[in-house]
Order: C-alpha cells, then sequence, then structure tokens
C-alpha cells in the first residue's frame, strides 16, 4: 500500500512516498501495489495540493506510474524484501503465503495480537512486542535469539525519543550494544 491508510486512495501524509524516495535514490529497485491508488486521480491531486519538504517525493510523484504493479502477484514476483504499509487481509494473505526467501518488514502490525502467534510464524517473522514492555520481558524475549551470549547488538526503533531512550537504557544496563532508528526508514 502506497497511500497514507488503507482504503482510500488519498497519498497526501503518506508515510511511505519518503521511505520508495529514499530507496530510489540509493538506486533500489522499487515496485508498489494498492488496490486503492488511483494512478491519475491520486497523483493529479497529491501534486495539486501536496509541498514536500524533500524533493526526492516530488521526483518521485512523476515516477510513480512507473512503478505500479497490476496486482500483489506481481510485487511478489519481483520482490526479495516485501515492506507491508497497509492492515488488510489482501496483504496478510499474501505475505503468508510468500517465498521462503522473501523477507518482510512489517509497518502496520499485520499480525497483531498473541492469539495470532502461528500466523505471525508462519509468515516468517520470528518474534513480537507490544508496548509498553517491562525490562524482564524484553530481555527474555532477547535472550531467546541470543542464547548464552552476554550481550547482541540491538537495533531499536520507534518514533518517540522516550521509547527510545528508554529501551536503550534497560538494554545498555544489562550489557548491550544499542543502535537506534526513529523511523523504518532509517532502521534499514
Amino acid at each position: 500500500g502506497v497511500t497514507f491508510k488503507a482504503d482510500t486512495d488519498d497519498l497526501r501524509e503518506s508515510p511511505v512516498l519518503p521511505l520508495i524516495a529514499g530507496l530510489l535514490e540509493k538506486g533500489r529497485d522499487v515496485c508498489i501495489y494498492d488496490p486503492n491508488l488511483n494512478l491519475e486521480e491520486s497523483v493529479r491531486h497529491h501534486l495539486q495540493h501536496s509541498k514536500h519538504a524533500d524533493d526526492s517525493v516530488g521526483r518521485l510523484m512523476k515516477k510513480l506510474p512507473e512503478l505500479v504493479c497490476d496486482d500483489i502477484a506481481g510485487v511478489f514476483a519481483k520482490s526479495e524484501i516485501i515492506v507491508a504499509s497497509h492492515k488488510s487481509m489482501l496483504f496478510r494473505e499474501a505475505i503468508s503465503s510468500r517465498a521462503h526467501h522473501q523477507r518482510v518488514v512489517d509497518l502496520v502490525r499485520l499480525f497483531e495480537g498473541q492469539s495470532m502467534v502461528d500466523q505471525i510464524h508462519e509468515a516468517g517473522m520470528d518474534d513480537f512486542m507490544q508496548k509498553p514492555a517491562r525490562r524482564q520481558q524484553l530481555l527474555d524475549k532477547i535472550s531467546v535469539w541470543t542464547g548464552d551470549l552476554p550481550s547482541a547488538r540491538t537495533l531499536v526503533v520507534d518514533d518517540d525519543p522516550s521509547i527510545r531512550m528508554v529501551t536503550r537504557a534497560m538494554l545498555e544496563k544489562a550489557g548491550h550494544q544499542v543502535c537506534e532508528a526513529e523511523d523504518g526508514e532509517k532502521a534499514l
């Protein structure tokens, strides 16, 4: 999904446009699918009514029609990394049946909630936590992947600086090396 939320054709305030623009600027191949995107109307409306803090998003809007696949199968056929940016059954089902080598970046918690643990694993995701996380809960989750190692390099991604600061402090106190990112684009 490329629109600002599922079930709309509005591109204004879309959080993935800067991500797509950044990937293109780094020479990455990108293809997109959004069942609600009306290229003519959505792009024209976006260009008429939005000013971009970043010129790369303005350039992206002119290139957007070249990036669009006709269906979700087309995106999956061309992709090694799939970024899910809309919470919908269509995307959840596609990710659950993707090829084993394809990696998923889930920006919207497609498989949210304890009742979906089996679906999370079937989708190829290892684990998840929901905020707020308590220190021991966080350390227990990490220890599943680090085993007996005394510390691990850990990436903390959250748009809230206070959440990053508290999480970093908990992890560093336990001996982990911590890197931070304020959004998914910086994390990638």
